[in-house]
């Protein structure tokens, strides 16, 4: 290209030396048409944004677990995936994305979050007897169908853990089906689960029923917690499944470590879980609710402690 302009101004320098000699007019329309060529710029194609992949991963999920994928910036997101086994469950807790509520064993969605968010991709369980799945996940994010003022998201390391924390503070996300939170106490929060301290959760279980039931009934049961805190955090309910002959099932949408959780709980907040518990045909046992809160949530995850008990009489009559 610079051997190609050197040529044309000699050329062009020859033709005004020339011109010049026949009263140098000639030679000033065409400087004025050098000038002209030279100062205007050559217009470059404006480069298309590529896709992004920002998250590609094989995952195991067993039976009764989820993996939660986040937190993800806002913008438009392309979900590939694929699932063996019974299939999973597809959730874009926050959004408006419709996911997939039944067993899958593939799904494509294009999504648009319009804050930060996630996705949680659940291996739904009666029993925990089932089998676990093994699933590709691919995320890309599309920066040409995500607003402008949206920026690209960075990929995760390479050596990242299963996350599960939503970094920005939501708008009251939709609960599952299961979980009822209602309005306490109009404290206001303070912070989201990322930036929690261990120091600053705090929840409370209500009181549980004690069951008397027939032999080999079933019968359904809700438990409540409250969130007894001044800040917005993920609460976990851990229940005794299958011991001494009693089965206790849970109804929740999203389990996550084998426990219910139910994510972003405002200060004052109380949320009912439903469980079903089987009797055996004889005897009595003692089940235990564990009430877990999430603090220092990240990238590779939150962390969680307990926080309140409460014990339940089973017995058969």
């Amino acid at each position: 290209m610079k051997l190609i302009l050197i040529t044309l101004a000699v050329l062009v320098v020859g033709l005004m030396v020339a011109c010049g000699g026949e009263g140098g007019g000639g030679g000033d329309s065409i400087r004025k048409v050098v000038d002209s060529f030279i100062a205007t710029p050559t217009p470059r194609p404006t480069p298309t944004p590529a896709p992004v992949v920002v998250y590609d991963k094989l995952k195991i999920i067993d039976d009764g677990a989820s993996i939660n994928i986040g937190p993800i910036d806002a913008g438009t997101y392309r979900l590939e995936l694929t699932a063996t086994g019974n299939g999973v469950e597809v959730l874009w807790p926050g959004s408006d994305c419709p996911g997939h509520t039944r067993e899958t064993q593939s799904h494509t969605e294009i999504c648009t979050l319009k804050r930060s968010g996630q996705i949680s991709i659940s291996n739904p369980s009666m029993l925990g007897t089932g089998p676990g799945s093994s699933v590709t996940i691919k995320v890309t994010y599309l920066p040409n169908q995500s607003s402008s003022s949206a920026a690209a998201p960075q990929s995760p390391p390479r050596n990242q853990n299963q996350p599960t924390a939503v970094h920005q503070r939501q708008a009251p996300t939709k609960k599952p089906a299961t979980a009822a939170p209602q309005r306490g106490r109009s404290r206001e929060a303070t912070n989201v689960p990322g930036k929690v301290s261990p120091g600053q959760v705090a929840g409370r279980i209500s009181r549980v029923a004690d069951i008397y039931a027939s032999s080999g009934s079933s019968q359904s049961i809700t438990v409540t917690f409250q969130n007894t805190s001044d800040v917005t955090t993920h609460y976990r309910l851990e229940d005794a499944g299958r011991f001494s002959g009693w089965t206790v099932t849970k109804k929740c949408r999203l389990v996550v470590g084998g426990d219910c959780e139910v994510q972003n709980v405002g200060p004052g907040d109380t949320v009912a879980l439903k469980y079903e518990v089987s009797a055996p045909s004889s005897g009595s046992a003692t089940a235990t609710w564990v009430l877990k809160a999430a603090h220092t949530c990240g990238l590779f995850g939150c962390k969680v402690q307990s926080v309140d008990r409460q014990s339940q009489l089973l017995s058969v009559r």
